[in-house]
C-alpha cells in the first residue's frame, strides 16, 4: 500500500525509553565508552512495530499530523525510521 505521506521520526524521539522518560534525557550525550549499538538499546530502544513498521505507539505530535492528513483525504502513516525505505518509493512527502 503507498502513502501519499509518510511521517517520521529519529529514534530517540520513536522510543519509549524502557518507559522510564528520564532514561531519555541520555540519548541527548554521547556514547563514550559503549558501543553505539549497546547505546541505543540503553537509551532508546527500537519501538514495537507492525509488519508494514508502523508503530504501536508514536508520538502525539506526529499521531496528530497522520489524523489531520487523513481527515483531509491522504493516505498518510507514521513509519519507524528503520522500515522508511520501504515506503519512500511512490510518497509525495516524507515528513
Amino acid at each position: 500500500m503507498g502513502y501519499d505521506f509518510i511521517l517520521t521520526t529519529d529514534r530517540t524521539m520513536m522510543s519509549d525509553h524502557h518507559g522510564k522518560e528520564f532514561i531519555g534525557f541520555l540519548a541527548t550525550g554521547p556514547s563514550y565508552f559503549l558501543p553505539e549499538s549497546l547505546w541505543y538499546y540503553i537509551c532508546c530502544p527500537k519501538p514495537k512495530v507492525d509488519s508494514e513498521g508502523k508503530p504501536v505507539v508514536a508520538p502525539y505530535g506526529l499521531r496528530k499530523v497522520e489524523a489531520s492528513l487523513i481527515d483531509s483525504g491522504f493516505k498518510a502513516a507514521i513509519i519507524d525510521p528503520d522500515y522508511i525505505e520501504r515506503h519512500v518509493r511512490g510518497a509525495k512527502a516524507v515528513l
